[in-house]
């Protein structure tokens, strides 16, 4: 089994067109958000997860770029940043309460 190599988050948000845009995925609740909603964490920087009900609070441990652990996680995952919507669950995690878009079938 090979490992996986990330490219760190602040690299990847460097290198991108527009870095408040850039989407992310949470590890802890699975679900997907741009970098603009992130949440400020408890060492005082921003890079926890929005979510209230969510304790992601780190870049690189908990905060990923959306599409990092996409081959690892599950195939079924959005194509591009075009298909994300705020709040949706990745698709190997099924939807619960209001807000949360329905997995991909």
């Amino acid at each position: 089994m090979h490992p996986i190599i990330l490219e760190p988050v602040v690299k990847t948000l460097q290198h991108h067109r527009a870095p408040e845009e850039a989407w992310l995925w949470c590890a802890l609740c699975h679900r997907f958000f741009q970098r603009k909603h992130a949440a400020v964490n408890c060492f005082g920087s921003r890079e926890a997860c929005p979510f209230d009900d969510c304790s992601g609070q780190m870049f690189d441990l908990d905060i990923l770029v959306w599409n990092a652990c996409r081959p690892a996680v599950d195939p079924r995952w959005p194509a591009s940043e075009a298909d994300l919507v705020h709040g949706m669950r990745s698709p190997n995690v099924p939807a619960k309460g209001a807000g949360n878009a329905a997995p991909l079938p």
